[in-house]
């Protein structure tokens, strides 16, 4: 019997991926298939490739003024970042080049926009794979294949557990980065804390513009209305995204039914707080441990039959 393991997407919310997969080697559950969406792609590579370690270590050593650099600022219209420097250290944490030739059984979605279609990546190109799987639109560049343009699989597959049973797992333990926090107040930023992360987000492309572009200083000035109307928008974006994210992933768990479901919670870590490696860690490894004697004690009656 093959145990697989979905693991979904959600930015830095991923990082709970990182306690899960931990809490289950300690406790000797092993899975052999790994299908992976966004930032479950990139844990799940760390994992299937045995990198694991590497890659925690890797993840709480970024604090948060490293995030610009570590992300590239791409300066483009379809995409703030391009990921590159963070890409160019993953791979060679893996040191694996080519998706067959993983050691378990591997596998990531993301969605051609030009198409409009899901694109699974089986073999080929790891470095490829992992990029096109996880970039959010808007947030990272696509990826483009000849006629495809790439972006996140979470478009389409959350949590992709029909792709782990398509990898031909028996039993799929499926992680849900946003199943625990379905109320949006949750997500809303306050008037006290908008500005501040605005701020820094100002401070990183002030600091990339001058060293590229060698701009003047830059000095930003807002009000409070500005900062009102800002936090209206970003809330109804946020808002409408956590609706489309949780209609869907419901969607495809009627569809292809896992049989764990696994929702760490992750209410006060957002997508790009990359610098909280601890805080999800940590709530992978709380809700892993929760989930331990059930998922066992399903294991051992399916041995008996």
């Amino acid at each position: 019997m093959k145990i697989g393991i979905a693991l979904g997407g959600g930015g830095a919310k991923g990082y709970a991926h990182i306690g899960v997969l931990k809490t289950f080697k300690q406790y000797g559950i092993e899975c052999e298939v790994v299908a992976g969406t966004s930032i479950g792609a990139l844990i799940g590579a760390a994992y299937a490739t045995d990198h694991l370690d590497e890659i925690e270590k890797f993840a709480l050593e970024i604090k948060l003024k490293k995030v610009p650099a570590l992300l590239n600022p791409a300066w483009r219209l379809n995409g703030l970042f391009s990921g590159k420097h963070a890409f160019d250290l993953m791979m060679e944490i893996f040191q694996v080049e080519r998706i067959e030739d993983i050691q378990k059984i591997f596998g990531c979605v993301a969605v051609d926009i030009t198409n409009v279609a899901p694109v699974y990546f089986t073999q080929g190109d790891l470095r490829t794979a992992l990029r096109a799987s996880s970039a959010i639109p808007g947030i990272f560049t696509p990826v483009v294949i000849e006629d495809k343009t790439l972006v996140d699989g979470g478009l389409v597959q959350p949590v992709p557990v029909a792709l782990a049973k398509n990898l031909g797992a028996d039993f799929i333990i499926a992680i849900d980065l946003f199943g625990s926090d379905r109320h949006f107040k949750s997500f809303t930023f306050t008037e006290n804390i908008l500005p501040e992360k605005i701020n820094m987000f100002f401070e990183f492309l002030t600091a990339w513009s001058k060293k590229i572009f060698k701009h003047k200083k830059y000095h930003r000035q807002h009000t409070t209305h500005q900062e009102r109307k800002m936090i209206n928008l970003i809330e109804i974006l946020i808002n409408t995204s956590w609706v489309s994210h949780l209609a869907l992933t419901e969607a495809n768990f009627k569809e292809c039914v896992p049989d764990f479901i696994l929702r760490p919670t992750l209410a006060k870590i957002g997508i790009m707080d990359f610098h909280k490696a601890e805080e999800g860690i940590a709530a992978g490894v709380q809700i892993a441990t929760a989930m331990i004697p059930g998922i066992k004690a399903s294991l051992e009656n399916l041995s008996r039959r």
